[in-house]
């Protein structure tokens, strides 16, 4: 015997967006719907170190989503952030000027306040963090 699933349906996902079939929250406090950050972030896999400071303590962890004003890293349950930090996207030689948005478990929520390549920065403020990435970049 085998059931027929609805065309609508893929998976667990519903590709349906009528407004009748929309799941409904009661309650000031129901969802709109509304995105939260201004712009898509892409899946990733990247390795990166969350730098504060000048390079003088930094921490591994992996960029799960990217995007170009902020991203979404894991790092170790027991690390205790600033609210500002650098992340450091070893493979591509960026770093970002981040603040701390959100932390659930061992992840982290970033915005970016600035970036800066590697590749052709000269700024004295960031002779630490160029010393950490050339010994990590592949070459």
């Amino acid at each position: 015997m085998t059931t027929k699933r609805p065309e609508t349906a893929i998976g667990r996902r519903s590709i349906d967006t009528a407004p009748e079939r929309q799941p409904v929250y009661p309650g000031d406090d129901r969802r709109t719907g509304a995105p939260r950050r201004g712009g898509v972030r892409a899946r990733s896999l990247l390795t990166g170190k969350l730098v504060i400071g000048d390079g003088e303590v930094s921490h591994d962890c992996v960029i799960r989503n990217l995007s170009a004003k902020g991203a979404r890293v894991r790092v170790s349950s027991a690390l205790g952030l600033p609210a500002t930090a650098g992340l450091l996207v070893v493979k591509e030689g960026l770093l970002f000027d981040a603040a701390v948005v959100w932390r659930r478990g061992d992840q982290v929520g970033l915005t970016f306040t600035g970036q800066h390549d590697l590749r052709d920065d000269t700024d004295p403020a960031h002779r630490g963090v160029r010393a950490l990435w050339t010994a990590l970049a592949p070459l």
